[in-house]
């Protein structure tokens, strides 16, 4: 049995003594993060060792749910969470400003504010979500968690070379 399963099967019911339930997170991610400084060490992307498949960067005047605030975290530049969940509900949170607080409202738009030219390679970004969706980059869309589906699974998979499952993203979802 490897060290995380046991952990699994154990950290519930040393929970049981409301250690992490107090805060509502997952106990087995804070004793990773205490441990390692990621919630998810084994894994093989920045993305997923933060539990943030979206890469979004950390912001003191974002208060996510969900949100690791650890201190003994190695990672400064990118939020961090306790799972997947939290994670991609923030991506999709952010995705959904976009539209309503910038007026942006095709994936040129998405990509040029989330992966701006100073920091990445935007076009191929765009091309790379448009070959990934099949929705040409300048054709605009109204923005719901069911529409910006594709876009989200073809961003994280560009961050995070991750392929989120109809499952992951539902869960997601359901947090908003």
């Amino acid at each position: 049995m490897s060290v995380f399963s046991w952990l699994s099967w154990v950290l519930p019911l040393v929970d049981s003594f409301g250690i992490a339930s107090k805060k509502k997170i997952n106990p087995l991610a804070q004793l990773s993060i205490n441990l390692f400084g990621y919630p998810n060490p084994l894994a093989k992307s920045r993305g997923e060792k933060n539990n943030n498949l979206g890469n979004i960067k950390r912001s003191n005047s974002n208060n996510w749910r969900g949100r690791s605030n650890s201190k003994t975290g190695k990672e400064s530049t990118f939020e961090q969470f306790f799972s997947y969940e939290y994670g991609l509900r923030a991506m999709i949170i952010t995705l959904l400003n976009y539209q309503k607080l910038h007026n942006i409202k095709n994936i040129r738009g998405i990509i040029e504010r989330y992966a701006p030219k100073s920091e990445n390679d935007t076009e191929q970004y765009i091309e790379f979500v448009e070959a990934q969706t099949g929705i040409p980059d300048t054709k605009n869309f109204s923005f719901t968690p069911e529409s910006l589906e594709p876009i989200v699974k073809a961003m994280v998979k560009m961050e995070s070379n991750f392929n989120v499952s109809k499952k992951l993203y539902n869960n997601a979802v359901s947090l908003i």
